[in-house]
């Protein structure tokens, strides 16, 4: 259970660094679509592990709602859409 709680956090904090990186590349299009690109990456990843680990009992919904709180951040997800 811990590593799999270490792994999420992990994931999301890549998903957080990746995001602002692209923001810090803002300079040049290309790596800001690159950079991008990997930090929506990352956060679906987040997202996705976030939820297994909350279907199997390993965390709580407080970190699958960060992780989707990460994602709406980025603009990935609509915000409409269920948990």
């Amino acid at each position: 259970m811990r590593e799999a709680a270490a792994t999420y956090r992990r994931t999301l904090l890549l998903a957080l660094q990746q995001t602002d990186a692209a923001y810090l590349a803002a300079g040049g299009s290309t790596e800001q679509i690159a950079a991008l690109q990997r930090a929506s990456a990352a956060a679906e990843a987040a997202v996705g592990q976030a939820r297994t680990l909350y279907g199997a009992g390993l965390t709580g919904l407080l970190n699958v709602l960060d992780a989707r709180r990460t994602a709406l951040a980025l603009g990935l997800i609509d915000d409409a859409q269920p948990g």
